[in-house]
């Protein structure tokens, strides 16, 4: 865990005084050293987005189309023309057929380029990427009432390498909830703690649609990812990764303990409508339109305490002019 250090604003003063004669910055060298380090510190890499419109997208399985996967045959998905936030089309997931695997269930298309976001020691990440962010458009299939709805959503690798998670429920007689989980650890070789997390005191509208947004960034080190989850526009809880339980629980030995970089989201269903008391098949699902995914490279802690130390310093030296 990172810690924080506090320096009296004299100290600073002091600091700042001794550096400013020998720098003597004027206003262009300070924009200069503010732009290269920004421009260093903060970069975007590639971002896919889709409506599901035609072209590319077809009605019917999303597998094979436009480098979404879905090899499932019997998973209820699909690409429709009937319920659309924007265009005419959107992508249909329910549970009503669950299983506990992972590979075969709907992934979205992988960011461009082969491109992956992760700590710097994940596997298969892409040097310099750290963050990564995925944002869609969600409304229920049945507006009348819950029917046990159920479907998550995670950023994660080809593999199901899962670094966070979100789940969608049209489960409460008041509308959709959302809940996020992060994980904690309990020591290596000891089962990690799968904290749950309510991202909707009041349920949603399930007649509305309602937007999406995990901000996920990856920090070296254990216990410090941080993983923002916005709902409409409102961040509802900023909360961990899966970190811990890739790094020290036992399930995770058989491959080494690793971390895994995130190039994908994957469309879950792993609990039928029965768990949560309703009867299985009867589930109408949730639709999803005008997905983004995207990945970028935001400063390392060192990076951004230098480019508030400049601000800093540029601050006091017009100042003191």
């Amino acid at each position: 865990m990172n810690a924080t250090f506090e320096t009296p604003r004299s100290e600073m003063r002091t600091r700042m005084h001794r550096f400013l004669p020998f720098a003597q910055p004027t206003a262009a060298m300070c924009l200069a050293v503010i732009g290269a380090l920004t421009f260093s510190a903060v970069s975007a890499a590639g971002t896919y987005s889709t409506g599901f419109e035609d072209p590319p997208f077809s009605t019917g399985s999303i597998n094979a189309q436009d480098g979404w996967t879905a090899t499932g045959a019997s998973y209820e998905q699909e690409v429709v023309n009937t319920v659309a936030h924007s265009g005419t089309q959107s992508f249909f997931r329910n549970n009503n057929v669950v299983s506990g695997s992972f590979g075969d269930q709907p992934f979205s298309a992988p960011l461009p380029g082969g491109e992956a976001a992760g700590e710097s020691t994940a596997v298969g990440v892409t040097a310099g990427l750290n963050q990564t962010e995925f944002s869609t458009w969600f409304r229920a299939g049945d507006t009348t009432g819950p029917d046990g709805s159920f479907v998550s959503l995670s950023a994660t690798d080809a593999t199901g390498s899962r670094m966070n998670y979100i789940g969608i429920a049209n489960t409460d007689a008041g509308g959709l909830t959302l809940n996020a989980y992060d994980t904690t650890s309990n020591g290596f070789g000891n089962a990690a703690n799968f904290n749950q997390f309510s991202l909707t005191g009041t349920p949603l509208d399930r007649t509305a649609w309602h937007e999406l947004r995990v901000v996920t960034t990856f920090q070296d080190g254990p216990a410090n990812d941080v993983v923002e989850y916005y709902v409409d526009g409102s961040l509802e809880a900023t909360i961990g990764s899966w970190e811990d339980y890739y790094l020290d629980d036992p399930e995770q030995a058989g491959n080494g303990n690793q971390l895994y970089a995130v190039d994908r989201v994957w469309f879950g269903t792993r609990a039928a409508p029965s768990a949560y008391g309703f009867t299985t098949g009867d589930a109408l699902g949730i639709y999803f339109d005008d997905f983004s995914l995207s990945a970028s490279a935001v400063p390392e802690p060192a990076t951004a305490t230098l480019l508030g130390l400049t601000l800093l310093g540029c601050a006091a030296y017009v100042r003191r002019r």
